[in-house]
C-alpha cells in the first residue's frame, strides 16, 4: 500500500469541485446526459485515485434516469457535495482515503 502524492490528491479534489458545479448546472438545465456523463467519469476515476467510497454514489449518478433527475438529482448532488467537503477537510488535516494497492 502507498499514499498518493499530496499534489495529485489536491488536483483530483479541485477537479471534483468543478464536477460539483457542472452537476448543479445540469440540474438547472435539466440535462440528464451531462449528469450521467459526470457520474460515469467519477466511477472510472474514483477507484484509480483510491476514493472507493465515491464509487457507489457515482454509479447512482451514472444510472439516473431522465424521469428521476428532478426528484433524485438534487439529493445525489448534496451527497456528492458532502463527500467532497469531507475529503477536503481530511486533506487539510493531513489524512485522506487515498490508500491504494498496486
Amino acid at each position: 500500500m502507498f499514499s498518493l502524492p499530496s499534489e495529485m490528491v489536491e488536483v483530483y479534489l479541485q477537479r471534483r469541485i468543478k464536477d460539483l458545479e457542472c452537476l448543479q448546472n445540469s440540474l438547472r438545465e435539466n440535462s440528464v446526459e451531462e449528469f450521467n456523463r459526470i457520474g460515469h467519469q467519477l466511477v472510472g476515476n474514483a477507484k484509480n485515485f483510491g476514493f472507493d467510497s465515491l464509487e457507489p454514489l457515482a454509479h447512482r449518478m451514472e444510472k439516473l434516469k431522465s424521469s428521476e433527475l428532478s426528484s433524485s438529482g438534487p439529493e445525489l448532488v448534496r451527497e456528492f457535495s458532502t463527500w467532497l467537503d469531507e475529503q477536503l477537510k481530511n486533506k487539510q488535516r493531513g489524512s485522506s482515503e487515498t490508500l491504494s494497492e498496486l
